[in-house]
């Protein structure tokens, strides 16, 4: 799981607060926070993507603190933080907020294990923290545990549980507080592809709670892209035609690995299977035993394979046709890897690329393999 507080520094500290000039409210905050005697810690803002200080203080031998800022009408995101990934998020508006905020961890690591009390939505944060954090400790200590007989089986099973209980305390989390800016951070816990009713539920929340904030748009654009993006996936694809489909072969004139130079049109009156490959190609290699196989079937019947190297190695070359057993005879290669001119002729960027080539030296189909490769040869040969 993402770490909930970073995650929502990234995606909504780019929206600023907007200052406002009247109705401020000035709130004291004072803590406690365990073993951080001597450490500095702020209260911040949220502007153009950083953390603007507005006060800070020296936290005393005790662990104590206390600060004092303005904040705006509006709701809006702030942080308390010891360092800029070890904060805790707060929500705080001068409407529900009390004049008196109170902040307690008995731990330095901050962005979890705290309490606090004067702002509801700053708990509401504190809550979905918890769950997520319970969640990840779990699935920490589910990975660590070795112990049962058939450990992968069991913890995928317990895993699968884990997610399930997650989710659910994630989706009551939303139905409980249908109106808190704190819905925000719940939308990096939500598959947009697969959950996108759950967006518009949090979108419709903030609609009525923070109505045309930047918060509201910003999921509410969200929602448009991923009903865009959803749209364009569901129209008919125009499939692009190999432009090599329907041209005459042309000649490439390579060596074998004697030296001498086969060509197709030795080969005229054949179906050939043009086979674009490397020694040095996994795909080529896994490939080659298919074509093998349908070598041998149809080869007394007017089908012969033209093998055609991006090798650059000679001896690695002829080993591999030796290994994978490609009995055909013709097997040629410029020896220059890339850089031959058959990319040049044929455009293509990938092998294994495969070319069948009628009797008249016409190309009727590319990139065919396994079973494709297999259905066009019994469609041509009739068995």
């Amino acid at each position: 799981m993402k770490n909930l507080l970073y995650i929502t520094f990234i995606l909504f500290g780019s929206l600023s607060m907007m200052a406002q000039k009247n109705g401020g409210k000035t709130i004291k905050f004072s803590g406690n926070i365990a073993d951080a005697a001597g450490e500095k810690i702020f209260i911040n803002s949220f502007k153009n993507n950083k953390m603007v200080p507005l006060d800070s203080a020296t936290i005393n031998k005790k662990g104590k603190f206390k600060l004092q800022f303005t904040v705006e009408p509006a709701k809006a995101f702030y942080s308390l933080s010891l360092s800029p990934k070890n904060y805790a998020l707060l929500i705080l508006d001068s409407a529900s907020t009390s004049s008196k905020v109170s902040f307690n961890s008995s731990t330095t690591t901050i962005t979890k294990g705290y309490q606090i009390t004067g702002s509801k939505e700053s708990e509401d944060i504190l809550n979905f923290t918890n769950i997520v954090n319970n969640f990840q400790t779990e699935l920490d200590q589910l990975k660590a545990d070795n112990s049962h007989p058939d450990s992968a089986r069991f913890a995928q099973i317990k895993q699968q549980e884990l997610y399930k209980s997650f989710t659910q305390k994630r989706n009551n989390f939303v139905e409980q507080h249908p109106n808190s800016l704190a819905l925000l951070i719940t939308t990096s816990y939500f598959n947009p592809q697969t959950e996108l009713d759950w967006y518009r539920k949090i979108e419709k929340g903030l609609s009525e709670s923070v109505p045309n904030s930047n918060y509201h748009l910003s999921v509410k654009a969200q929602i448009k892209q991923i009903e865009a993006a959803k749209e364009a996936s569901n129209k008919p694809k125009r499939i692009q035609q190999d432009p090599n489909i329907g041209k005459m072969f042309s000649e490439l004139n390579f060596p074998n690995p004697e030296g001498e130079i086969m060509t197709m049109e030795a080969l005229k009156g054949n179906y050939v299977l043009v086979d674009f490959w490397a020694s040095w190609c996994k795909p080529c290699r896994m490939e080659n035993p298919n074509v093998v196989k349908l070598y041998n079937k149809y080869k007394d019947k007017g089908f012969t394979v033209y093998s055609v190297s991006l090798d650059t190695d000679k001896n690695r070359w002829k080993s591999a046709i030796q290994q994978d057993r490609l009995t055909w005879p013709s097997h040629v290669s410029d020896l220059k890897g890339w850089r031959t001119e058959a990319t040049k002729t044929y455009q293509f960027r990938g092998i294994p690329y495969t070319m069948l080539v009628d009797k008249e030296g016409k190309i009727i189909a590319t990139k065919l393999r396994g079973p494709q490769l297999e259905q066009q040869l019994k469609s041509i040969f009739g068995y």
